[in-house]
C-alpha cells in the first residue's frame, strides 16, 4: 500500500540510496520514495535536498507544503508529465465550442454526485424534478450559472441555513472543506500533469494568477465527496473530529473509500484518473455518476 507521510517535526530531510531520510534530534527514519504517494511538510522550519526534490517528482510523489496554519499553500509538480506534446498540442487548440461542451458535462456531472450525496444522507425527498431540471439547463458553459444555485442549495441542505462560504477563516466547516478541496485538488493537478497536460490552460477557470486553473475546472464533479466527508465528520460526529484527526481521515478517504461508477468499485483516487481520461478521449463524463458510495 503506498505511503502518505506526514513531516511535523524533522528539521532535516535527504536521499540516500532512493530511500527518504527524516532525521530529528539523534533519530533517524529511512522510507523508500517509491513507496510514498503523499509528502505533507507541516514544519516550517524543514529542510530538504535538491536530489531527494529530483526524486519525488520522479516517483510522481504528491508533494503538498502547508504554512503556519497546517493549510497547504504549495505543490511541486514536474514542468512535463511525459513527453509525447501531442496531449499539449491538443490542448492549446482547444476552442470555445469544446471547451463550453467539456465544462457542461462536468457541471451536470457535478450536480447529480450533488444530487446523489443528499439522497444518500436522506438529506432531501422529492426533488427529482427539480435536480433534472437544473441538469437540463446547464447549456452554453453553464451560461445560467446553475452550478453556483446548485452549490447554495446544497451547502444550506448540508450545513444549515445560516450556513456562508468563505475561504480565508477559522470557522470550522469552511475550514475542513477549504482544506479538502486543496487536497482534492493537489491530486488532480498532479493527474493531469502525468496525462501531459498543462494544469495553467483550463476550461472555464481563466485567470493569469491561476496555475492550476484545470485542475479546478475538474475538480467540480468531485466536490461533492469532498462535502459529504465533511458532513460526516462535523456533522455526524458532532464536531469531536479534531482537524488533525480530520487530516489522517482524508488522506485515507482517498485511498480506502470506493465509488461504484458504471457498476464497479473504485477508488476516489482513481476516480478522479477516469474523468481526466474521459476528457482526453472525449467520451460522456456524465457516464461517470456515482451511484454507491462503498465505505
Amino acid at each position: 500500500m503506498q505511503k502518505i507521510v506526514e513531516i511535523a517535526q524533522s528539521e532535516y530531510i535527504s536521499l540516500f540510496l532512493g530511500n527518504l531520510i527524516v532525521k530529528k534530534e539523534n533519530k533517524k527514519v529511512t522510507i523508500p520514495t517509491r513507496d510514498i504517494d503523499v509528502l505533507v511538510f507541516e514544519n516550517a522550519r524543514t529542510t530538504m535536498s535538491i536530489a531527494l526534490i529530483n526524486k519525488l517528482i520522479e516517483e510522481k510523489t504528491n508533494v503538498i507544503i502547508c504554512d503556519n496554519k497546517h493549510n497547504p499553500i504549495a505543490q511541486i509538480l514536474a514542468i512535463n508529465g511525459y513527453y509525447d506534446n501531442k496531449v499539449f498540442l491538443w490542448q492549446i487548440n482547444w476552442n470555445d465550442s469544446f471547451r463550453n461542451n467539456v465544462w457542461n458535462e462536468l457541471i451536470k456531472l457535478k450536480i447529480y454526485n450533488t444530487w446523489f450525496i443528499l439522497e444518500e444522507l436522506n438529506l432531501i425527498s422529492d426533488c427529482n424534478t427539480q435536480f433534472k431540471e437544473w441538469i437540463e439547463d446547464v447549456i452554453h458553459g453553464d451560461i445560467k450559472n446553475i452550478e453556483a444555485q446548485v452549490a447554495r442549495f446544497s451547502f444550506k441542505i448540508l450545513f444549515g441555513k445560516k450556513f456562508k462560504r468563505e475561504r480565508d477563516t477559522e470557522e470550522c466547516t469552511n475550514l475542513y472543506l477549504n482544506y479538502s478541496y486543496t487536497i482534492l485538488n493537489s491530486f488532480i493537478a498532479r493527474h493531469l500533469v502525468s496525462k501531459g497536460l498543462d494544469n495553467r490552460i483550463g476550461l472555464k477557470h481563466k485567470s493569469f494568477n491561476n496555475f492550476f486553473a484545470l485542475a479546478c475546472d475538474v475538480m467540480e464533479p468531485l466536490r461533492p465527496l469532498m462535502d459529504i466527508f465533511v458532513y460526516k465528520q462535523i456533522i455526524r460526529n458532532e464536531n469531536s473530529v479534531n482537524f488533525k484527526q480530520f487530516k489522517e481521515k482524508l488522506f485515507i478517504y482517498f485511498y480506502e473509500t470506493y465509488v461504484l461508477i458504471q457498476g464497479k468499485k473504485t477508488k476516489i483516487i482513481d476516480y478522479i484518473d477516469l474523468i481526466i481520461t474521459s476528457i482526453i478521449q472525449q467520451e460522456t463524463i456524465m457516464d461517470l455518476k456515482v451511484s454507491e458510495i462503498c465505505e
